[in-house]
């Protein structure tokens, strides 16, 4: 029996988003190489995990180009304090 890592994403676009050569939905399966020892079997899955980082962040970086700007304005913008040090620095 062969064995596999899986990766599958569902991304929701913003409607006004139109990429018609991406899929919103995916899923692939890489294949885990036969090993005969421990040690050869986490190479094996030490480089099907690269290839899905690299597979994955190729396709979510071309889902971020489409998207563009759209979504920052959904990301609540978070206001940064001074440290109490500065404060009291500023106070001397």
């Amino acid at each position: 029996m062969s064995k596999s890592l899986t990766i599958t994403y569902n991304l929701l676009p913003p409607a006004s988003v139109s990429a018609p050569s991406l899929t919103t939905t995916k899923s692939q399966d890489i294949a885990i190489k036969d090993a005969d020892s421990p040690a050869g079997y986490y190479g094996s899955l030490r480089e099907a995990i690269g290839q899905a980082k690299d597979i994955l962040g190729s396709e979510l970086t071309a889902w971020r180009d489409a998207v563009g700007t759209l979504e920052q304005s959904k990301e609540s913008k978070c206001v940064v304090k001074e440290d109490d040090e500065e404060i009291d620095e500023e106070q001397e």
